[in-house]
This record gives C-alpha cells, sequence and structure tokens, in this order.
C-alpha cells in the first residue's frame, strides 16, 4: 500500500480504471443535482472527497458512491442552517425551519429523484421537530 509523508497513518489504494471511471461518474451525477451549475468549489471538494472516501472503503456501486456523496453534501448544508439559527431559538423551531427549507427546495429540484430526496428530508426533520417540541414541553 502507499503512504504519504504528510498522513503516514491513511493509506492510499491505488484504484483500477473502470473504479475510476465509476467515481468520476457518481462525481458528475452529484455536481449535476446540486441545482447549481458548476457547483460552488467547495461543494465540488465536499462531494469529491465524500465520494472518494466511501470508494476507499470499498464501495464500488456508482449510485450508491452517488448518493454517499450527496447525503454527505446535506448533511453539512443543514448544519450550517442549524447554526445560523440563534441557539435561543427552540430546537424544534430549528427544525422546523429546516423542514420547510427542505420543502422549498423540493418545489425547486429539477428531477423527481431530486424533489423525493428533499421531501425525505423534510419529514424526517418534521419528526424531530414533533419530539424535539414534546421534550420542550415536558421541561416546561
Amino acid at each position: 500500500m502507499w503512504q504519504t509523508s504528510q498522513h503516514p497513518q491513511e493509506r492510499y489504494v491505488p484504484f483500477d480504471v473502470e473504479r475510476v471511471r465509476g467515481i468520476v461518474w457518481a462525481f458528475d451525477e452529484a455536481c449535476k443535482m446540486c441545482g447549481e451549475q458548476p457547483p460552488a468549489d467547495g461543494t465540488r471538494d465536499l462531494l469529491a472527497k465524500a465520494i472518494t472516501e466511501l470508494a476507499k472503503r470499498g464501495e464500488s456501486d456508482v449510485i450508491k458512491l452517488r448518493d454517499g456523496g450527496l447525503a454527505r453534501l446535506r448533511v453539512e448544508e443543514n448544519a450550517k442552517r442549524a447554526a445560523s439559527i440563534t441557539d435561543k431559538t427552540p430546537l424544534s423551531d430549528r427544525y422546523r425551519a429546516i423542514a420547510a427549507d427542505q420543502r422549498k427546495r423540493a418545489q425547486e429540484a429539477r428531477s423527481d429523484e431530486q424533489q423525493a430526496v428533499h421531501l425525505r428530508m423534510a419529514a424526517d426533520f418534521d419528526l424531530m421537530a414533533d419530539e424535539a417540541g414534546q421534550s420542550e414541553r415536558k421541561r416546561g
């Protein structure tokens, strides 16, 4: 296995040509699904890193690589969104704001697949908002 002097604990496994093609396809498709063309550099970097990490761990299914990269991107975007709301805002309200944002993104989606992803995220955040609201009411 190859190692770098910068990160000796990190091992690099060379990929065969077909794996590289699959990684590139997954990256290109993920970029297309981001909505902005071309995606911002930070978005491209995050997608590339997420997809490459999945491939390093042995994932070879190009759809799973693409979806894994997009899922990581959504987590990062939602974390930024949640952090932008003040700490005094109840958690249930933060989750509801993220759910509303996901529903808005679903309306703007370019494909049925993108729309379904955003609607699933909205439903998940609605559930988390309900659970947080129950906890907040119990605490009074």
